[in-house]
Order: C-alpha cells, then structure tokens, then sequence
C-alpha cells in the first residue's frame, strides 16, 4: 500500500465525503460511549446500572443486526443509511436537553442507548456495502484500509477527547457533539449520487437469512469465529462495567482518566492487529 493509492482515492469527491462524514461520525460515538458510561455510574454508582446500560447498548443489535441487511438488501444504502443518522442524531441530541431542562433520567440514558444500539448495524454494514458505487473495484482494498483507520481513530481520540470534556461541560453535553457529527454525516451522504437500481437477487431474496444461518451452521470455521466473538464480547462487556468503578477507586481517578485507559485500550487493539497480520499460521 503506497500514499499514492491513498492520494488517488481521496481525489474522488464521493468517496472523500462519505468517508469524511463515516469518520466524523465514529469519533462522536466514542464520545457518546464514555459520556454515557460515566453519567450513569455518576448518578447511581452501581454495577448493575452500569450492566443494563451495557445491554441496551448491545442486546437490540440482534434484531437491529436482521433488520439492517433486510434495509439494505432491497432499499438504497445512501438512504438508509442517512435516515439512520437522523433517527440517531435526534436519539442522542435529546438526551443535552433533558439535561439542560433538568428532568433527565438514567432510564433516558438506556433508552438512547437503545435506539442507537437498534440502528448501529445500519451504518456499520452499509459502510461496506455502498463502497463498491463510490470506488472503482481497483480501490476498494485502499477503501476498506481507510474505513479501519476511521475506527481506530474513534476509539483511540475519543475516549480522550471525553474524558477531557465530561470534566469541563459534563456528561450530557458532551454528546452535542455526536448529535452534531450525525447532522454531518447526513448532510454529506445526502451530497453522494444515488446508487443504480438494485440488482434483482437482492430484490428477491426472501429467505436470505435462512440461508445465511444454514451457511454459519454448516462451516466449522465461521462457527467458530462466531462463538469466539462472542466469548469476546462477554469479556469486553465484564470490563466495560468494572473498568469506570475501578477508575473511581483509584487516586485522581475520574473521568479523565477513565478516558485516557479507553484510548490506550484503542492502542493496544491496533498493535495487536499489525502483530497478528504478521503471523502465518496453518
């Protein structure tokens, strides 16, 4: 991978945009993430606040998850995907509100949390899927690398970024700034052409879900990668609880700080990944 390819990719309008406005949208959800965490453990200081908010963020994407490749099997992406910003913006841009009229409540936190756990595969999936109309085939591994960039620099600025923040404006109106990033990530998608009609397999594929849980069911390896990110997942969700109490354990503990291990998390994630590529294994 030379800057070239970069420098070539990045000259095209449609897909500067779109990833511009992907990125942008990534940051405010770390952002939103730390924000949430923290206000909730604020208010109540209890782990099992602190689990529910972790299953709001993560349990409706099971059904989300369905619902999102049956949007964007047979409606265009470009659209879905801004109708989900939108819907997201307005979910997390009511919770700086509710604060600022003095009548929010944690249960305000989990329902946001809910909605955007709800339509988060949306942008997630269709990310991939609308790559192929903004680049040329030749491209789409230079398209694939940057949309991984824009994840690490989420998770890697934004915690630090919140944590900064949650200890000058607090909690609530830190996530303005991912409403905003929602706001933006829809105006440039509304900037991108409309994709060519759908082809008639996605049009007609009915029982496509079917299909897809009989092909995990009847390979051994995507089975196993399955079950291996879900034990994952598990772990990471343990951690997303206690990881906030332990922070407010320790001296000069805070938000700041809670922020700061989040990024080095991030960090961490990314050595791994460039050390894992380097093995070759059977």
């Amino acid at each position: 991978m030379t800057f070239a390819a970069y420098r070539k990719i990045f000259a095209l309008r449609d897909f500067r945009n779109f990833w511009i406005g992907f990125t942008i949208s990534v940051l405010g959800d770390a952002l939103t993430g730390v924000a949430f965490t923290w206000y909730v453990f604020e208010q109540t200081h209890s782990a099992a606040a602190l689990g529910w908010l972790m299953l709001c963020f993560t349990g409706p994407i099971v059904v989300g998850g369905l619902l999102a490749g049956w949007l964007l099997d047979r409606f265009e992406r470009r659209t879905v995907i801004m109708v989900d910003n939108i819907i997201r913006g307005v979910a997390i841009g009511l919770i700086p509100v509710l604060y600022a009229l003095g009548i929010l409540q944690v249960w305000h936190i989990y329902a946001a949390a809910g909605v955007y756990g709800f339509l988060m595969m949306i942008s997630l999936a269709g990310g991939p899927s609308l790559m192929p109309s903004l680049v040329p085939a030749e491209q789409l591994e230079t398209a694939n690398a940057l949309e991984m960039i824009s994840f690490t620099l989420g998770g890697v600025i934004g915690p630090i970024v919140a944590g900064v923040l949650i200890g000058w404006i607090g909690a609530p109106y830190v996530v303005l700034l991912d409403a905003l990033s929602y706001g933006i990530f829809a105006v440039l998608l509304a900037s991108l052409p409309h994709e060519e009609k759908l082809n008639q397999h996605n049009q007609a594929s009915g029982n496509s879900l079917v299909q897809a849980i009989q092909l995990l069911i009847s390979q051994p390896i995507l089975l196993s990668t399955t079950i291996m990110f879900l034990v994952l997942n598990i772990g990471g969700g343990i951690m997303s609880v206690w990881l906030p109490i332990l922070v407010d354990q320790m001296p000069g503990g805070g938000a700041t700080l809670f922020g700061v291990l989040l990024g080095v998390q991030a960090i961490g994630e990314v050595v791994s990944s460039l050390l894992a590529g380097g093995l070759v294994l059977r």
